[in-house]
């Protein structure tokens, strides 16, 4: 479920500022999994709640909370 993933990763946002897409994912995740992590992020950086970084074309996405900065 999309909604429970935003929620979660909020969460671990609030624990961490920082978290890299890996982190987010375990290494046993099945595809669906993976895709609802992706869409969540896409959705909580369109809501302006969390900023991302990719360095390098296949790097690691780093993502960060921007909640506390938000208006």
């Amino acid at each position: 479920n999309l909604a429970q993933r935003i929620e979660e990763i909020r969460g671990a946002l609030r624990r961490r500022r920082k978290l890299t897409f890996r982190a987010l994912v375990p290494a046993s995740a099945d595809i669906s999994l993976v895709v609802a992590t992706f869409l969540a992020i896409l959705e909580l950086l369109r809501r302006g709640l969390l900023d991302i970084e990719q360095v390098s074309n296949y790097g690691e996405i780093t993502i960060w909370s921007t909640e506390a900065t938000a208006s």
